[in-house]
């Protein structure tokens, strides 16, 4: 969602816009590389992060985009990962290349869109911030009574806010 938001405001710049993903993409006025037929096994099920195909489709335009102007590369993982693959568990088997070339583009890149405030200290390159949840609806009324439930888009982890989460329901006695 936050490539195709990033994409839509492209374009609405005025910016040539081609996007390479593994996925089907259909956002107006964007180019679509499709480069893989088919999708992969989801990497929860053991698939890989990247293909070959994926990646070597990327490379093999990565010089003639790179002639035609800025390359903007949207990635939503950070490029510290490895770093307690390898000292916390000893095997640097586990450091996955799809990790560290992450790690690289990053420190190849002068300009870098990040999605939160988070990442880019973590990065320390200079950006923009464009914030996930442009395009959030909230309740015009807030005095309306609500129910008791949550709701939490994203992964099950610290950096994606479910501790704050957690802690405000444990403080309005929802949990």
């Amino acid at each position: 969602m936050v490539v195709a938001h990033l994409c839509e405001g492209l374009t609405k710049l005025g910016a040539n816009v081609s996007c390479y993903s593994p996925g089907q993409l259909n956002i107006p006025g964007v180019t679509h590389v499709q480069t893989i037929a088919e999708p992969s096994q989801h990497i929860k099920e053991g698939g890989a992060p990247n293909t070959k195909e994926h990646l070597g489709l990327v490379c093999k335009e990565l010089q003639h985009n790179l002639k035609a102007g800025d390359v903007v590369l949207f990635n939503h993982s950070t490029h510290y990962r490895y770093l307690p693959k390898a000292s916390w568990n000893m095997e640097l088997v586990k450091i996955h290349a799809f990790e560290v070339g992450h790690w690289v583009d990053v420190g190849m890149h002068k300009n870098i869109i990040y999605p939160s405030q988070h990442l880019a200290n973590q990065l320390t390159k200079p950006g923009v911030i464009i914030p996930h949840g442009e395009k959030l609806f909230f309740n015009d009324n807030p005095e309306t009574p609500r129910e008791e439930f949550l709701f939490f888009a994203g992964r099950i982890t610290k950096d994606k806010g479910v501790d704050i989460a957690l802690e405000a329901c444990k403080n309005l006695a929802f949990l």
